[in-house]
């Protein structure tokens, strides 16, 4: 792994009560190096959204602790219990008083400056010197990754291995992980002792789970080499090391601690990790995964995440993820048609020891006549053909005692078994064409990972959903699946929305918290695919008259505007004026 020369800029330069400026340049070229700078300016902002919050708070930590470290001792005090980057940039921009501006300009030494816009100094604010302060050469050393410096420092003064050298109570192997310089790392972990790798920083950070954030996989595996313990360690928030991956979107990561961490550790009767495993893999696309997860704990399916999300509505969310969110020219469409994907086996995944003889042909889901629907692309049975297992994904590993349901998902998987027929044999050819397609038709190869990704969706769709069609109607509205299947009827994820009433078809008289129905839904949101499969259930007139808690009806949600984004679907304002007509008729 190439080492980082990011920080070099930063130098020796510390904040004092008289160098602001010089400090400030050097800081931000620092922050900016380190990607950090839209954390102190405010261009990156503290999202809403839940998962990608740890990310935030992970990189407001490192600015934060990186600003406080670069801080003299006289300039420490007035960072205390400051909990963000920007708000500590901020304070420490304001503390440089018109006066003292003034003074500067004219040439006066800021410190003959008296009166109360003063920076006091050290020993009116703080006294003795903390471990923070004392270390602070260790902690430039490591971050700039000069190993040599920092060896001097650790032998001249044993403490500084475990100590905490930030004011965030990080030890030198959160530091030296969190600069990414992997010979630094490589040399210190040989002097620590094995408990130290389970040391936390004061928010609650163990050393791994800034690895597994930045996605650095070297460091992780010279982490769990020392210390396998670390696989269990929980962050601030309650994460393993795997789920903090798997919400930052590290899939080499997410691979590698996958393949090591014990299966335990997802066991939805004990911890909320693999409810947030599952559905961090299935919004980064990483679905063979998350297929192998229900695998391990098939109930991880209708279990809530620790944001409070759930597997189906993740799905109901990736319209985009779906083959009717796909949109292919002509020639395109023909060929994803006709050629077959494979599952590679990468990594070993999936984890269970099948047979081929399981192997099967997977038909389209969900079994639904596609002649009711306008499909952009159309999902026949012939979209989906010859998935072939490679030998290498048949590792092998020990499973807990959970044989039926593990079986039965297994049979939602692997169908029936292949069939040796002409229609195979034209499947060779189509695989030979494509094969010398891939040489020279731009294109092609992404056509065929698109079109795996839709075959391991549509397989990990059909597991969630048989686990939906056990439930009660009281588990379905607490386990947010009538939310689910409004937010498909939003979105026009005909598959999920089908899916999902294939399974429990009391489901599509689901109404939403203002007593709207999927058919009001769908027409507000202009999603004919949706209307279209209601309506062909019958009864298209006794939905029809349904209001909402406003008193609604579809009349009325036909008149209303829709969304630029689905007005700018068609172009043209007569065009535009057209469709609306035709949905209102």
């Amino acid at each position: 792994m190439a080492e980082t020369n990011s920080t070099e800029n930063f130098g020796d330069q510390s904040l004092t009560s008289s160098n602001y400026e010089n400090w400030k340049v050097y800081m931000q070229n620092f922050l900016s190096n380190l990607n950090l700078w839209g954390i102190v300016n405010g261009t990156e902002s503290e999202p809403d959204a839940a998962d990608k919050y740890n990310t935030w708070m992970m990189k407001n930590e490192m600015a934060l602790n990186a600003i406080k470290t670069s801080c003299g001792p006289e300039m420490v005090p007035h960072l205390q219990g400051v909990t963000s980057a920007k708000q500590a940039w901020d304070k420490l921009a304001s503390m440089k008083s018109p006066a003292t501006s003034s003074a500067e300009e004219k040439g006066v030494s800021v410190e003959t400056q008296q009166g109360d816009d003063a920076i006091p100094e050290a020993e009116d604010l703080v006294s003795g010197e903390p471990d923070y302060i004392r270390f602070r050469p260790l902690y430039k050393a490591l971050i700039k990754g000069d190993w040599e410096t920092a060896k001097e420092i650790i032998e001249d003064d044993q403490e500084a291995l475990t100590a905490k050298i930030t004011q965030a109570g990080e030890t030198a192997l959160h530091v030296a992980v969190l600069s990414a310089k992997l010979s630094t790392v490589k040399e210190l972990i040989k002097l620590l002792p094995p408990e130290a790798f389970e040391e936390k920083s004061t928010p609650g950070n163990p050393a791994i789970s800034f690895a597994a954030s930045l996605g650095i996989t070297e460091i992780a595996k010279l982490l769990v080499e020392k210390n396998e313990g670390v696989l269990r360690i929980t962050n601030q928030y309650g994460q393993i090391p795997l789920v903090v991956s798997v919400l930052n979107a590290k899939e080499d990561m997410v691979r590698y601690l996958y393949s090591v961490t014990p299966e335990e550790e997802l066991d939805p009767d004990t911890s909320k990790n693999g409810a947030t495993f599952l559905t961090g893999a299935i919004t980064a696309e990483m679905y063979d995964i998350a297929l192998d997860a229900l695998e391990l704990y098939p109930e991880l399916a209708i279990s809530e995440d620790l944001f409070g999300k759930t597997a189906i509505a993740e799905l109901a969310r990736k319209s985009s993820a779906f083959p009717s969110g796909s949109r292919f020219e002509f020639w395109k469409k023909w060929l994803y048609s006709s050629i077959g994907v494979a599952f590679d086996g990468r990594h070993g995944f999936p984890k269970s020891g099948l047979s081929e003889e399981l192997v099967s042909d997977v038909k389209s889901f969900p079994r639904v006549s596609s002649r009711r629907i306008q499909y952009p692309i159309g999902i026949s049975e012939e979209m989906i053909t010859d998935v072939e297992l490679s030998p290498k994904m048949l590792t092998p590993r020990v499973r807990s005692s959970r044989l039926r349901s593990r079986e039965e998902i297994q049979e939602i998987i692997y169908m029936s078994k292949r069939k040796a027929s002409s229609g195979s044999r034209f499947g060779s050819w189509l695989q030979h064409l494509y094969s010398s397609c891939l040489c020279v038709v731009p294109g092609v190869k992404d056509i065929q990972k698109r079109k795996t990704k839709h075959v391991q969706v549509l397989i990990l769709l059909e597991v969630v959903c048989s686990a939906i069609g056990r439930l009660t109607v009281d588990e379905l509205k607490n386990g947010k699946v009538e939310d689910a299947i409004h937010l498909t009827a939003t979105n026009g994820n005909i598959e999920v929305f089908m899916g999902l009433v294939d399974a429990n078809p009391s489901l599509i008289y689901a109404t939403s918290a203002s007593k709207r129905t999927l058919y009001h839904q769908a027409v507000m949101s202009r999603q004919v695919n949706i209307f279209n499969f209601i309506s062909s259930l019958g009864q298209r007139e006794y939905r029809a008259v349904f209001r909402d808690e406003s008193h609604n009806t579809l009349l009325h949600f036909a008149g209303l505007l829709p969304s630029p984004s689905q007005l700018d679907k068609i172009s043209g304002a007569a065009l535009q004026m057209q469709r609306e007509l035709q949905w209102f008729q």
